[in-house]
């Protein structure tokens, strides 16, 4: 019943930044987890009906989370949902800040 109640609300726009907040905030590695793999099937077909200040405000999120998130899980799940959207992205030159942080993370482990 639960799962039948959230189907409709996940195909709305406004899903998107709900759960970006519970990947950011969530005091529960598994909610953080949860709401990544959630988001990672749900974002490239709901992005175009964000606006572009939404947008700004998810990718700087997963870029965050993605430095600082210190469970390994949870990391993984979000660096497959920032592969997700950057397959939609990326080509297109939509989120150079993408490719400055991974060669600042490569610079930084650098020895």
């Amino acid at each position: 019943q639960a799962e039948a109640a959230l189907l409709p609300l996940l195909k709305k726009a406004a899903s998107v930044p709900a759960l970006t907040r519970i990947v950011a905030a969530s005091a529960t590695p598994a909610c953080r987890q949860i709401a990544a793999v959630v988001l990672r099937k749900k974002i490239v077909k709901l992005w175009p009906k964000l606006k572009r200040q939404t947008q700004d405000e998810v990718k700087a999120v997963i870029l965050q989370q993605l430095a600082s998130e210190p469970e390994r899980p949870v990391r993984k799940s979000i660096a497959a949902l920032a592969s997700q959207l950057a397959k939609a992205l990326v080509p297109s030159g939509k989120w150079p800040e993408l490719l400055e942080f991974i060669a600042r993370c490569a610079a930084d482990a650098s020895p």
